[in-house]
């Protein structure tokens, strides 16, 4: 499955999130416990929104008045990394692009088996 993230406070930048639901899907995950592995596609490196896909205009842009959008150029770029989300469906394994984070859950959610 992929979901695009959108930044919290309006700023037209973004990640796409990758995730492989368990063949006996979440809800087992979620009542017994296990492990869901999550992909994070980003341009480049970093923890912050500045690591993410941004159509806005660099900070010292918009200080001279040039903040045209780059809505096309972003879109380009997300594009041309999808050949390293092929790839992260096959093994689930970190690339220069994306980071992988392991959600451990304890299981014991409330239902049965």
């Amino acid at each position: 499955m992929v979901t695009v993230q959108l930044e919290k406070r309006g700023l037209p930048r973004f990640i796409l999130n990758l995730h492989v639901e368990p063949g006996d899907g979440f809800q087992r995950v979620w009542r017994r416990g296990g492990v869901v592995r999550q992909g994070r596609l980003k341009p480049k490196r970093g923890a912050t929104t500045r690591a993410w896909f941004r159509a806005d205009a660099p900070v010292w842009r918009r200080r001279l008045g040039r903040s045209v959008s780059r809505a096309a150029e972003v879109v380009a770029e997300c594009v041309a990394l999808l050949g390293e989300v092929d790839v992260w469906w096959e093994t689930e394994a970190a690339s220069d692009h994306i980071t992988v984070l392991e959600h451990r859950l304890r299981g014991d959610r409330g239902g049965t088996s």
